[in-house]
């Protein structure tokens, strides 16, 4: 049925107040019931006030798009000129999607305390037959991770590392897919980014997560010769000796690690995240960096390397490097750092390009297991 030209009128206006609505209310104006559901406002934690939402956690493309808007920072966040199936983000600084916090799509379905068909984590943990186990691995992996409570998502990540064995096929059963390992992580990450409990437990929480990412290196070591992955916040490669280099890259750089020479089979395996997700780590310069040289067997392999880091837009990332580039090495676990390692004789500057090729000495002799690293200024 088609709409009268007084009905099209009509639906105009309407849209046009709901617009206004959108744009021009501040959060402190919205009703409580309606605070979430405005896509730019978030109840406080005592649920007594309706407060701005960072600009990246922003859902509704209206709070981006229009002006003036008093929803939140206007001097730092704008409308993203293109959106994307990948993430949730329709706004960022400067109008550009930060790596650090992108949002992922939440899963809206399903429990953080109950499987598709009613288990709980403690049931599912307290099962001991290799078999059952393994045809539990859907039930553990349909446990919703992204709206789980710290406490909860501690719990749910406890099962996940219970099960290492069953996942990576030490059992004899089913190995599960990489991709399921992937989800827990990069869910469980945006998880702890975004959660603003100030009682969170931060060394607990990341402990189960770097964990869970040694499991799937492990997996990988099974699943297949050569393998890379991107979720912004968080990335995975692994390949074999054979292939010589391995790379990753971030938003404005990429890290390569590069061999010539090895005496037997082995694998190099990368992991790199965007520190800025953390608080304290505004002056990176470049993602953080963990990786594994091991033998086929699993064993440490010494292999000597060279680790390349690249800045590709060298109008966005600055520093002098020919005093300053330094590395800064952090405990994965509680993000405390290290002294920093001065690297500039490493460094070059070619126009916009920046380049610094660390050898393995340098790195090998600073970066004890359950360390990560990243490039900053000193």
């Amino acid at each position: 049925m088609m709409m009268s030209l007084l009905g099209l009128s009509i639906f105009s206006i309407v849209m046009n107040i709901s617009m206004s609505i959108i744009i021009t209310t501040p959060c402190g104006s919205v009703a409580l019931a309606d605070c979430n559901s405005s896509g730019y406002c978030t109840l406080s934690s005592d649920l007594l006030s309706c407060q701005s939402l960072p600009c990246y956690k922003i859902n509704e493309i209206g709070a981006c798009r229009e002006s003036p808007a008093v929803l939140y920072d206007a001097t730092s966040c704008f409308g993203l000129s293109s959106l994307d199936l990948r993430y949730d983000n329709v706004c960022g600084p400067g109008g550009q999607l930060d790596y650090a916090y992108v949002r992922l799509p939440i899963q809206k379905s399903g429990s953080a305390i109950y499987s598709t068909t009613g288990m709980t984590v403690t049931q599912i943990q307290a099962e001991t037959v290799a078999a059952t186990r393994n045809n539990l691995l859907t039930q553990l992996f349909s446990l919703n991770i992204q709206i789980a409570s710290n406490t909860e998502l501690n719990a749910i990540l406890g099962l996940y590392l219970a099960y290492k064995d069953d996942m990576t096929g030490v059992t004899g059963f089913g190995m599960s897919h990489p991709y399921y390992l992937e989800k827990a992580i990069f869910s469980a990450l945006q998880n702890f980014r975004d959660d603003t409990d100030t009682g969170k437990d931060q060394l607990i929480t990341l402990t189960n997560i770097w964990s869970l990412s040694d499991t799937l290196l492990l997996r990988l070591r099974t699943f297949r010769k050569f393998y890379s992955t991107s979720y912004f916040f968080v990335n995975f490669a692994h390949t074999q000796f054979s292939r010589t280099y391995l790379s990753v890259k971030g938003q404005y750089t990429v890290f390569s690690l590069k061999w010539k020479q090895y005496t037997s089979n082995g694998y190099v395996q990368l992991i790199t995240f965007t520190p800025k997700q953390f608080t304290g780590f505004g002056g990176a310069q470049s993602d953080a960096i963990m990786f594994n040289i091991i033998a086929t067997d699993g064993t440490a392999y010494t292999l000597e390397y060279t680790l390349t880091y690249l800045i590709t837009d060298n109008s966005a990332i600055q520093c002098a490097v020919e005093t300053t580039s330094v590395l800064r090495i952090i405990d994965r676990n509680t993000l405390a750092e290290s002294t920093p390692v001065d690297i500039h004789t490493y460094c070059t500057l070619s126009g916009t390009t920046r380049r610094c090729d660390i050898p393995s000495t340098v790195i090998d002799a600073q970066i004890p297991a359950g360390k990560a690293f990243y490039i900053a200024c000193s």
